[in-house]
C-alpha cells in the first residue's frame, strides 16, 4: 500500500471513530478511556493500529483509545456474549448484517440525535448506501466501504499464458481451467461457502446472482427472491466450476475468508473475490505478492456488492 493511501485510510478511520465517540452522551463524555471493540488489528497488523490510535489521541488528547481486538471469525457471537455479561466495549465495530439484530437486542443505540447536532455536510457526505435505517433509526457510521472486485495474481496468469483478467463468465471458466493444476497444488480460486462468517456469501454468491440477472430482494414485498430461475442458473454455473472443472481449492464448505486470503497470499491460488480492505490484509500476509485488481466478470449483466465496516455505540 503506498504512503498516500495508507495516510488516507488512517485519516478516514480516525475521523469515523472520532465521530462515533464525539457524538456524546453524558456517560461517554465522562470517560477518560474509550474501548473500541473491533477485528481490524488481526487483519492490518499492530503497526497500522498503533498509527491509528496515535492519530486519534493527537486530535483528542483527553481520551485514551483502547482497541479491543478480536478475530473476525466468531466476532458476532462473542459480542452477544459480552453484551449478556454487560462487558461490551464503548464503541463496537459491526457488519451491515448485524445491525438489525444488535439493535433489537439492545446492544447498540440510535445516534440520530447526535447526527442532528453535526453540520449537514457531516451525514450528506456519507454514501447513501449507509443511510439505511432500522425501524426508522440510524445506528451506525461507516469507517470504510467498497465494492467486491477480482484480485488476480499477475505471475500465475503470465505462467498460464494469460495477458489479463477475465471479463466475462465464459472467460472466467476458460482461464480458471488453465490456472488449475492439482498436481502442483495450484488452483484458480478458493471457493468459500463456510457458514461462519456469513460475509462469505458477499464475495462468492451475491455478486454472482446479480451477474446472472437475479434479484436478492423484492423491494415491494421485502421478501427474498434470489431463488428465481436466473438465480438457480447462476448457482448451478458456480457449482459446475467447483464440481466439474474442479478449479477450487478442496473444502469449499469449510473454506472461509481466512483460508481464502491465506491461499491467495501463498501464490498458489490465482484469483480471489475481495474488497478494498484486502489490500492491507495481503500486505500483512505477503508484501511481495504480485497481483492486480479488476472488476468482477460479467454474466448476463455486471454486478457486485458494496460492503463496509460500521462503528456503533453500545
Amino acid at each position: 500500500m503506498d504512503q498516500h493511501r495508507r495516510s488516507s485510510l488512517l485519516t478516514l478511520a480516525a475521523m469515523a471513530l472520532a465521530s462515533a465517540i464525539s457524538l456524546p452522551t453524558l456517560a461517554l463524555a465522562q470517560q477518560k478511556e474509550v474501548r473500541w471493540g473491533q477485528w481490524k488489528g488481526t487483519e492490518v497488523g499492530e503497526k497500522f493500529m498503533g498509527e491509528l490510535k496515535a492519530a486519534f489521541e493527537k486530535d483528542h488528547p483527553d481520551i485514551k483509545l483502547t482497541p479491543v481486538d478480536s478475530p473476525f471469525t466468531g466476532f458476532h457471537d462473542r459480542a452477544i456474549v459480552l453484551h449478556q455479561a454487560k462487558k461490551l466495549p464503548d464503541v463496537l465495530l459491526v457488519q451491515v448484517d448485524w445491525v438489525a439484530e444488535f439493535a433489537d437486542l439492545g446492544m447498540i443505540e440510535p445516534i440520530d440525535e447526535r447526527i442532528a447536532k453535526e453540520p449537514k455536510e457531516f451525514f450528506s457526505n456519507i454514501p447513501e448506501t449507509f443511510h439505511a435505517k432500522w425501524k426508522g433509526k440510524q445506528y451506525y457510521l461507516p469507517i470504510e466501504s467498497g465494492a467486491v472486485a477480482l484480485f488476480w495474481n499477475t505471475d500465475r496468469f503470465k505462467e498460464a499464458g494469460l495477458s489479463g483478467p477475465p471479463k466475462t463468465w465464459d472467460e472466467f471458466a476458460e482461464y480458471a481451467r488453465k490456472l488449475t493444476n492439482p498436481d502442483k497444488r495450484q488452483f484458480a480460486i478458493t471457493g468459500t461457502l463456510q457458514a461462519e462468517p456469513p460475509t462469505n456469501m458477499t464475495y462468492d454468491i451475491y455478486p454472482l446472482l446479480l451477474q446472472g440477472g437475479a434479484t436478492l430482494m423484492d423491494p415491494a414485498t421485502n421478501k427474498a427472491v434470489f431463488n428465481s430461475p436466473e438465480g438457480v442458473a447462476a448457482i448451478e454455473w458456480y457449482i459446475d466450476r467447483v464440481n466439474k472443472d474442479k478449479v477450487s481449492v478442496p473444502g469449499v464448505l469449510s473454506n472461509g475468508e481466512k483460508e481464502k486470503r491465506a491461499n491467495f497470499a501463498s501464490g498458489n491460488v490465482a484469483m480471489m473475490f475481495e474488497g478494498p480492505w484486502g489490500v492491507a490484509i495481503q500486505k500483512q500476509l505477503n508484501p511481495n505478492l504480485n497481483y492486480d485488481i479488476a472488476p468482477l466478470p460479467k454474466g448476463k449483466s455486471t454486478g457486485t456488492m458494496v460492503r463496509g465496516s460500521l462503528n456503533t455505540i453500545s
